[in-house]
This record gives C-alpha cells, structure tokens and sequence, in this order.
C-alpha cells in the first residue's frame, strides 16, 4: 500500500467508521516501517481533519450531490495542494480525481490557492457560521460556547486554538531537579512568569518530544492542573484518592509536588484510564499508588476509608482533547452532553461520601459547558449544606496557564459532635 492508499484508508476509517486518528494509523501501518511515509500521511490526513467544516463548505458547492467517500478524497486533495504539501501534487491530483469519480476534481483542487481566502466571501465576517469554518468547529459548539463565555471570550477562545504554542511550554519536575539545573541543563527553553515552567526560547517551537520529558524532568501536560493544586493543604498521611474518567495528569502533579512516595487509591472507569496510569506508576516509581478499575457509581468498593482529599474527574465533553486531537469535533456529539451531565452529577456525589470532615473534594473537568461545571457544582451545594465551596476556576486557553480546564475546590465542614 502507498502513500495514497494510506491516506485515503486513514481518513475513511476516521469519518465513517469512527475509528480515533491514532487507532485508524495504527491499523494502516501495521506493515509500514518507513517513518517518513508515515510521517507525511499523517500530515496531510490531519490537515484535511482540521479543515474538515470549511472543506465541506467548498466540497458542497462545487458538487451538490458529492458522496462522503467522494468528499474524503477531495479533502486530501485540499489539504494536500493547501497546507501539507507531502505528496507529488500532479499524481495526487490525478489520483483523486480517479478514486473519488469527481469530474475535473483535479482542475478543481488546483483552482484553491489561496489558504487564507477559504471561506466564501457571501458567509458574513464574523458570524456564527463564519467562526464555525474558520475555527473547525460543529455550530452546536459556537452556539454552545458563546452562550456560556459571550462572543468576546468565545471568539479569544476560538482563536487561540489555532496558536501554534499551545503545547510549547513544560511544568518543571520540581522533585527531580530544581528550577536553576533546569535551565542550566536545556538552554533552549527559558522561564516564564509562571513559577517552575519553562517556554520555548523560540516561539513556534513544539516541545512535545523535548528530552526534558524523555528523562522525567518536566512534563508536558495543560498547566491548570499546577495552579488547581497550588493552595491545596494535601497531606498523604491523611488519605488521598483518585477518581478518572478521562486523564491521568493529576497523578504527574502530584509526583511533582509530593514525590515518588506519597499513597492514593486512584479508580479508573476504564481499561484505557487504568493502563495509562499503570505505565505513569511505573514510569515514576510510584508504588504508593493501588490501582482500580470500577465505575463511578462503586468509589466505596475500593476506598477502604474517608479520605483527606479526594480528586474527581468523570468522563465528560473533554474539550481540552481538540488541541490534540484533529478528529475531536467529529467524535463528540452534542447529544452526549445530557449523559456526560448525568454522570458528573453522580460522580461527585459518591466521590463526597469518602471525603472526611473537613477534607477537600476537588472537582475537575477540562471542558467550557457550565452545564458540566459550576451547574452541577452549585447543585451539589444546594443539596449539601455541609459542604463550602472554597474556589472556583475556569481557564482557557488564551490564559497563562493554556488550558482548557474547570476546577472547584469544595470543602467538608468539620464535625463538632
């Protein structure tokens, strides 16, 4: 199988058998061992997911009745001739114009030239379908977002997700090494104004394979998640536990505020969440960690005792995961929402019952649906009178700290009996 081949199986199985990106590679290149071949298919199979809306706009246009096979190879074709520019653009060209059956797709794709002029000029400027094109994004998340954030931080929220620095900066492994060998040691990244965090020296540069990571002294993970734990009064000895739905990157916090010895009782709802931590204990040497797989609804089957400070994240919209993912917005679906709600609403209900008096139950979910955060945060306390809420905490990605992230910090009165 070629280059071509590999790109048009990737992106089929991505759209229309809801395979994740990484999955549909993997399957692809079980018999690939040519790096640069992989290299370049996935450069051009990402640019047509991240332009997926605008493409299907101009796709649309030119052919009213294009089939989703035939769209799948024009996109390729678009994002190849526009953005990736991996392939041999006359044979690609050709090729496309062969498997999508599209007469004179080739002709077409060539007539594109302009990247920055993709959006038809009679879409209003600004406008909630103009956003949606120029930002990839479902017009169920502009609406959603705008009504939650207003226009304003919306639309700052929208563009900085095509920043191409939004990973560019790595939370120092303050127990491994101090803030001074760091920059000792990587002088090509410097520090910024937030504390024990390095930035790239030069700003489009992408640290995600930074040897910093590969010998565990920073991590590479969204910030929030330092300043959620800053004010914490996090003592091991008291008890910690772990509920995830979704991430594993409190673990990493917690080794570097803690080190490798601190004890929690970590619940995954999953295999996916539970493997993961397993290789974060492992990689870290984290054996004070006990592992568990259990729903959200059984926490009490696998904590033997109320805990000091109990961490939960259920499964939710997980709207961090678009910086990442490029097929994010074609597997999250606004009719998920009412079930993502229902489970966070359980979650922390059964994750306050193994809280001690006057211990903190901090909840936490990387999404910017306040139906997912301070709705079910104030619910909670309505129906909680023991419980304060202590902070409370919505980043984007435009701030400092470059996540997409809710935190609330929610306190169990003392018992004065």
């Amino acid at each position: 199988m070629g280059r071509f081949e590999y790109a048009a199986k990737i992106l089929n199985d991505v759209i229309n058998n809801n395979l994740s990106f990484k999955a549909a590679s993997k399957v692809a290149f079980k018999k690939e061992d040519d790096e640069i071949v992989k290299q370049e298919v996935a450069a051009v199979v990402g640019c047509a997911l991240r332009h997926y809306y605008v493409f299907n706009e101009l796709a649309k246009r030119q052919y009213p009745d294009i089939s989703d096979d035939a769209f799948n190879m024009l996109s390729l074709g678009l994002a190849n001739h526009l953005f990736a520019k991996k392939f041999d653009e006359e044979s690609f060209n050709k090729y496309v114009e062969s498997e999508s059956k599209l007469k004179g797709a080739a002709e077409y794709i060539n007539s594109v030239n302009d990247p920055k002029a993709l959006i038809p000029t009679d879409i209003e400027f600004g406008s909630k379908k103009f956003n949606a094109l120029r930002y990839n994004l479902p017009m169920w998340i502009v609406n959603l977002w705008e009504k939650n954030c207003g226009p304003f931080l919306a639309k700052k929220q929208f563009r900085s997700l095509s920043s191409k620095n939004l990973n560019s900066a790595l939370r120092i492994n303050t127990y491994a090494i101090s803030d001074e060998q760091f920059f000792a040691k990587y002088n090509d990244v410097v520090p910024c104004d937030i504390a024990h965090v390095a930035v790239a020296q030069y700003e489009n540069t992408n640290l995600k394979g930074h040897q910093s990571i590969k010998k565990g002294d920073a991590f590479l993970y969204p910030l929030g998640y330092k300043l959620m734990c800053e004010d914490l009064d996090i003592d091991p000895l008291r008890g910690i536990a772990i509920y995830n739905g979704c991430s594993n990157h409190i673990l990493k916090e917690l080794y570097a505020i803690l080190g490798p010895f601190f004890k929690a009782d970590v619940l995954c709802n999953n295999q996916s969440t539970l493997i993961e931590a397993e290789n974060i204990k492992k990689r870290y040497h984290l054996e004070g960690l006990s592992l568990y797989e259990c729903p959200h609804t059984a926490m009490l089957t696998c904590i033997s005792k109320p805990v000091h400070t109990m961490f939960v994240s259920p499964e939710n919209s997980h709207f961090q995961s678009l910086i990442d993912l490029p097929e994010y917005f074609l597997r999250c679906k606004q009719e998920d929402l009412d079930r993502f709600i229902e489970i966070e609403k359980e979650s922390l209900l059964e994750a306050s019952k193994q809280v001690e008096n006057g211990g903190d139950l901090i909840y936490f979910v990387p999404t910017l649906c306040k139906n997912e955060t301070k709705r079910v945060v104030r619910s909670f306390l309505e129906e909680h009178k023991n419980f304060t809420l202590v902070n409370e905490k919505q980043l984007f990605t435009f701030d400092p700290y470059k996540s997409i992230l809710y935190f609330a910090i929610i306190r169990k009165e003392e018992s004065h009996d």
